[in-house]
């Protein structure tokens, strides 16, 4: 009995160490499974993060240099004597600038008007202000523009009902035309604003106005003393 047990004891050791034997051989190969692991993973993060080698090169190609620091000049000057050989050599490199054609300038002035005033813009006259009390209508100024004879006339505000017109001639007063004027707004008061514009014909060499104001059933003129407003043609 005593021999008996002492084999079963043995025989359970013995498989107890198989056991552990083959455990330890597990855990080994885990480990060295592991180990292998860890070494591919840095290989590969080495080999994500490793610089290419064209980048190094590119940067140590990349330098800055200054003509200071290397010993040279920041300006030249060159000078140019102007002799005939000069000039010959230039041309030859660069073709004769002075027989090249080049665009004139446009024309900045433009043309005169055809038409021109024959009398001083009325409002600097000093006595404007009294002129227009006196005869109630005033021509106040007048200009000429693309054969077109266009002004301002005030006249004093004597009733709400008026009208103001432009009586013309191309030929002394042989003929004439009349041409209705435009409300433009009040000064004041006593003083409205009316404006005017009318084509000179074509052919006139000379044209003369003078300004006719109705109200209240009278009329009022403006004939710049007697002289009337003259328009002359350019020869």
């Amino acid at each position: 009995m005593a021999v008996d047990e002492c084999g079963q004891f043995a025989h359970q050791f013995s498989n107890l160490s198989l056991q552990n034997s083959d455990d330890d051989t597990t855990t080994n190969g885990s480990e060295e499974n592991l180990s292998d692991r860890v070494d591919l993973h840095t290989t590969v993060s080495e080999s994500l993060f490793e610089r290419p080698p064209a980048v190094d090169r590119l940067k140590a190609s990349k330098s800055v240099s200054f003509a200071d620091r290397q010993g040279g000049k920041l300006v030249e000057i060159c000078e140019f004597d102007g002799s005939a050989d000069f000039v010959a050599e230039f041309n030859r490199a660069h073709g004769d600038l002075t027989s090249r054609s080049y665009p004139s300038p446009p024309n900045q002035s433009p043309e005169p008007e055809r038409y021109f005033l024959l009398f001083p813009q009325p409002f600097i006259n000093q006595n404007f202000s009294a002129v227009l009390w006196s005869q109630s209508v005033c021509l106040q100024s007048a200009r000429i523009m693309n054969n077109t004879a266009n002004g301002s006339i005030k006249v004093m505000n004597l009733a709400y009902q008026k009208q103001v017109d432009i009586k013309i001639t191309s030929d002394m007063w042989s003929t004439c035309w009349y041409q209705h004027t435009t409300y433009s707004h009040s000064e004041s008061e006593e003083v409205d604003v009316f404006v005017f514009n009318f084509i000179i014909p074509a052919t006139a060499r000379f044209v003369k106005f003078c300004i006719r104001y109705f109200c209240q059933g009278r009329y009022y003129w403006d004939n710049n003393r007697g002289m009337d407003y003259c328009i002359a043609a350019r020869n």
